[in-house]
């Protein structure tokens, strides 16, 4: 829409992810894990992979759980935070960051623009849901069910998620999908290396196509011209 650029010339590819290093756990292993980051039973954990927080909205996310009671923590994984908060606690650069998604309960990202979060689908695939805007990439290839959706940099549409989302969880009749359950068709497209080449292939053919008929019917004399 800004540069005038007609959707046919458009291919959009969203980017391949190790089906095999982004999995669930057991409900065993995943207890072990949040006893290993130190997250209690009775917290609500928000990962934040983030190594640029005022672009993934850190301050909005903070605003929104100073609004909340207990029990939500924020976990932020990556960059140190500028000033301690009673609400975050920081991971550190976590090289396993697989482990960390199986841990939590919930990936948040809060971005006012992400061209895509490749967070967002690998936390999904561990069977983590994720709380995100609309103007995150990742949020139009994960299924309804593997995500929390609210507006954009809009404080009262955060809280009123999380809110929903502790009423949810405290409430007598409530039991959590497994992470199998999220996991399960939680991603649109095809996350294989394999289906990826495929399709820059097959555009690379179309592209070749195009050239050679239009190399057809090029006036031999108004080549030499130029």
């Amino acid at each position: 829409e800004l540069y005038g650029i007609a959707d046919s010339k458009i291919k959009v590819m969203y980017p391949p992810i190790d089906h095999t290093r982004f999995t669930p756990v057991d409900a065993a292993r995943r207890a072990q894990l949040r006893r290993e980051f130190g997250f209690a039973d009775d917290e609500i954990v928000l990962l934040f992979p983030s190594s640029s927080h005022e672009r993934k909205g850190l301050p909005l996310i903070e605003a929104a759980l100073r609004k909340l009671g207990a029990p939500f923590v924020l976990a932020v994984a990556g960059r140190p935070t500028a000033h301690p908060a009673s609400r975050v606690r920081y991971l550190g650069y976590v090289n396993s960051i697989e482990d960390a998604y199986r841990a939590a309960d919930f990936t948040i990202l809060a971005s006012t623009y992400e061209p895509f979060g490749m967070a967002g689908i690998e936390s999904v695939m561990c069977g983590t849901p994720l709380i995100c805007p609309p103007t995150i990439g990742c949020s139009a290839a994960i299924a309804p069910h593997a995500k929390r959706v609210f507006a954009t940099d809009n404080l009262g549409a955060l809280h009123e998620t999380l809110a929903q989302l502790l009423a949810e969880r405290t409430a007598p009749s409530y039991t959590a999908p497994t992470p199998a359950d999220v996991a399960r068709d939680a991603v649109l497209y095809d996350t294989s290396v394999a289906s990826h080449v495929g399709a820059l292939l097959r555009v690379a053919q179309q592209i070749a196509d195009v050239r050679a008929l239009e190399h057809r019917f090029v006036d031999p004399r108004a080549v030499a011209h130029r």
